[in-house]
């Protein structure tokens, strides 16, 4: 779902920021999201009883890519650069830490530590390399070329995601999925080329 982050933040940067994206950017994430949808319909047939489970993660992880989309138009906005990164990033994550632990205790309770320290080391791998580390790294790239030219990242994820997913987890590959993670990617790629001019597609004058 996050290769598709590069579609709400180019549309969002083409309504705040004036960055026009072309005819071709709009055909060729058509084509992304046709695969992504082959993806899901896999997904549905193979769990039919887990349809409902699946329906709702789709819906959170969109609603989740709207919120990065969001977050990244309003970093490349010029009165916000203004503000130093790294203090507003500091506070950021520490509202998002009380709003995640307010919901967690409410839906399961008081949180209960698993004293293995691998459980240890994934948490603190996930709060300063995957937290800390990379949205410092991320977002001076998003207020220097702009939100869209930073998302072609996410481009990335649906790769090593479906990798992990395959060494690790025995994720079996069909006509189906394979068709709609070329299309996918595919579109995204697309997407990503320059014009003749020069200049990426999303951020087209």
């Amino acid at each position: 779902m996050f290769a598709l982050l590069l579609i709400p933040a180019s549309l969002m940067g083409w309504a705040l920021l004036h960055h026009r994206p072309t005819k071709r950017f709009a055909w060729s994430s058509l084509v992304a999201v046709t695969g992504i949808v082959l993806l899901f319909v896999h997904e549905i047939r193979e769990h039919p009883a887990d349809a409902s489970q699946i329906a709702a993660g789709i819906g959170l992880t969109l609603f989740g890519m709207l919120g990065a989309a969001i977050a990244n138009v309003v970093q490349a906005r010029p009165e916000i650069r203004r503000f130093p990164l790294f203090s507003m990033l500091a506070w950021s994550m520490a509202a998002g830490a009380l709003i995640d632990g307010t919901i967690a205790f409410a839906m399961t309770g008081a949180p209960v530590f698993d004293p293995r320290p691998a459980y240890w080391l994934g948490v603190l791998y996930l709060a300063l390399f995957a937290s800390v580390l990379t949205f410092s790294l991320y977002y001076p790239v998003v207020r220097k070329i702009g939100p869209a030219k930073a998302a072609y990242s996410s481009v990335l994820v649906p790769i090593i995601a479906m990798g992990f997913s395959t060494a690790f987890e025995g994720y079996r590959w069909t006509g189906l999925t394979i068709a709609g993670a070329l299309l996918a990617l595919g579109g995204m790629a697309a997407a990503m080329r320059k014009d003749r001019s020069g200049v990426p597609a999303p951020d087209a004058a």
